[in-house]
């Protein structure tokens, strides 16, 4: 029992929420066995490095003959056409920051990751092909296979990418080609695409067949990066984490320790379709162990209903 538990102390909003001006974290991660994440989630300005992006196991890169791929636009389409990686490097190009997240992620298996997208809006190239009206749904096949859809009306603001982190797309991330839509679970997001095909029935995916969303909408998520679970800690504690909702903004972040009162904590507003990071210090009145919980609230729901939830156990030491 910590020395503070006797007297069942409540720490005061001024207490528990001190806003870090510095913005780095200054907590230090414990000798002991604990559990302890193997991913630098982010970086300073909250990219996650492409050397440490997720890559579900099974995502095997395929071997793919350059000389050989097309990225093939077919089905209820005016204009059917073949592009090359040549061509898609002569097009214009913009960029996309957004996050990417696997539907199985989970604080202990985390699985998501934002990066800044290059590459070519999958408009520019449903105007080249001239999409007909009785198109409802586009199906997507990659090289190694795998299949998957969107409605059209899921396209908006699809990018075809080439680049991450200014980089060129990587194997292991869908080299030459991937699809990025904001606010979808990666099982939407194939890698390695080969075929583009649009049509009037809904077709069938890899992951839909399985009993998988059809929509693939990201559920709203929230998570405590700093402490770990676990970890020792002394002096200044500096909680942070993430909260993202997908489609839909975060509205609220909230904080308690040792199911205290829950304390609202300041943030800014993200880009649509990329995670909000938060920070903030709090200074421990005792040695011991303490519960740090996380809530978060979207815009589809009233301030008082929270969708996500994280908690951790952490030590302070002398």
């Amino acid at each position: 029992m910590r020395e503070s538990d006797k007297h069942q102390t409540r720490f005061t909003r001024r207490q528990l929420l001190t806003i870090s001006r510095k913005g780095q974290v200054r907590s230090e991660i414990s000798r002991s066995g604990g559990t302890q994440p193997n991913l630098p989630y982010a970086d300073e300005v909250g990219q996650t490095p492409t050397a440490h992006f997720f890559n579900p196991i099974g995502h095997i890169a395929p071997v793919i003959d350059l000389e050989r791929w097309r990225l093939r636009f077919g089905g209820f389409v005016e204009q059917p056409i073949a592009v090359t990686v040549d061509d898609l490097k002569a097009m214009p190009t913009s960029r996309l920051s957004a996050t990417v997240v696997n539907i199985k992620s989970r604080p202990d298996q985390f699985m998501m990751g934002h990066a800044v997208w290059q590459g070519v809006a999958l408009e520019t190239l449903l105007k080249s092909v001239q999409v007909s009206s009785e198109a409802r749904f586009a199906s997507f096949r990659s090289v190694n296979g795998y299949t998957t859809y969107l409605s059209i009306e899921q396209l908006e603001g699809a990018m075809l990418a080439t680049e991450m982190n200014g980089e060129t797309l990587s194997m292991e991330q869908g080299y030459p080609v991937r699809l990025i839509v904001p606010g979808v679970y990666d099982y939407k997001l194939p890698k390695w695409l080969e075929y583009i095909t649009f049509t009037e029935a809904q077709p069938t995916g890899y992951f839909e067949g399985r009993g998988y969303s059809s929509t693939g909408d990201v559920q709203t998520a929230a998570m405590i990066f700093s402490p770990h679970q676990r970890e020792m800690v002394n002096g200044l504690v500096t909680f942070n984490g993430m909260a993202f909702g997908g489609k839909r903004d975060i509205q609220q972040i909230e904080l308690s320790v040792d199911d205290g009162e829950w304390m609202p904590v300041p943030f800014e507003a993200a880009e649509h379709g990329t995670w909000t990071r938060w920070q903030i210090d709090w200074m421990p009145p005792a040695v011991g162990d303490y519960l740090v919980k996380v809530r978060v609230s979207d815009t589809t729901e009233p301030t008082s209903v929270f969708s996500a939830f994280h908690s951790v156990v952490f030590r302070v030491v002398r």
